[in-house]
């Protein structure tokens, strides 16, 4: 994350296409040279916020879109992930200080911490199902682990211009072996959509009706398919010559909300949006 916008710049200014990991940078200043780099060279850029493209997300969406729960009043995901040591990573490039035993993005010379490379997942689906712009977000962090540098654990709050609430708990130290989970549950004037991962019951909806549960599921629980979509449909908009199916202007907003919650941890203060340079 620490090397995306000088690196998605360089390549549009060279005229390549860009389909770039999340975060979509380091600050907004880099995020805003992207954007004007590939609109400059005329390029496709896109961040691959890939839980857009996640079958069960893509599924609850559809169903608040369509109007299954009513109003959406409070949209919480929550995420729980196994502590990776430095050891236990055998890729070259990941550990760029070989001296300390934990990943770089444990360590504050390259990354500000969960709220960064996890964080960014939730502030994107919260704007995603929320439908609106944020206002103000609030988080309070934590160092658990002895090797991080770097806050593992965050609690966060953000309301939405129009009303609507996000929740959101991280926990990035579970002990080796414990299973990723993350749970989103949006919650509506006439109902909930609930999905979570290794659950039979992936995307659940409780309405006036009562409950629903999907017919099959296996599907959703995909989570490599939306690897494979994003890139389909980046290459789709290349080839057909249409715009990116995410617009990078979604992924600065979302960009934007973890440098506001890093304020809000520093300051313990709620924080404004737009943040002002």
């Amino acid at each position: 994350e620490f090397l995306h916008g000088e690196q998605a710049a360089a390549a549009a200014e060279s005229g390549k296409h860009v389909l770039c990991e999340k975060p979509m940078a380091s600050t907004l200043e880099q995020a805003d040279a992207m954007l004007v780099a590939a609109s400059r060279a005329n390029v496709r850029l896109m961040i691959a916020h890939s839980r857009r493209f996640t079958p069960r997300y893509m599924r609850a969406h559809e169903m608040v879109e369509d109007g299954a729960i009513g109003r959406p009043v409070l949209v919480r995901e929550n995420e729980r992930r196994p502590r990776v040591s430095a050891a236990s990573v055998h890729i070259p490039g990941w550990r760029p200080d070989p001296g300390k035993q934990s990943t770089w993005y444990a360590q504050a010379s390259y990354s500000p911490g969960t709220v960064f490379h996890i964080g960014v997942h939730e502030f994107d689906l919260f704007r995603w199902f929320a439908g609106s712009d944020a206002e103000s977000v609030y988080m309070e962090a934590k160092i658990t682990a002895p090797d991080q540098e770097v806050p593992d654990t965050v609690t966060i709050q953000v309301r939405f211009k129009n009303g609507v609430l996000g929740a959101c708990d991280i926990f990035n130290h579970a002990p080796i072996g414990y299973p990723n989970h993350h749970e989103l549950e949006v919650f509506g004037t006439d109902g909930v959509v609930r999905s979570r991962d290794f659950d039979s019951l992936a995307v659940t909806s409780f309405g006036r009706d009562g409950a629903r549960f999907p017919t099959a599921t296996e599907s959703l629980l995909l989570v490599r398919d939306a690897y494979w979509l994003e890139q389909r449909l980046f290459f789709e908009s290349i080839l057909k010559d249409t715009p990116v199916p995410l617009d990078p202007r979604e992924a600065r907003a979302a960009l934007e909300l973890s440098l506001a919650a890093i304020e809000s941890a520093r300051s313990g203060q709620h924080v404004s949006l737009p943040l002002h340079s």
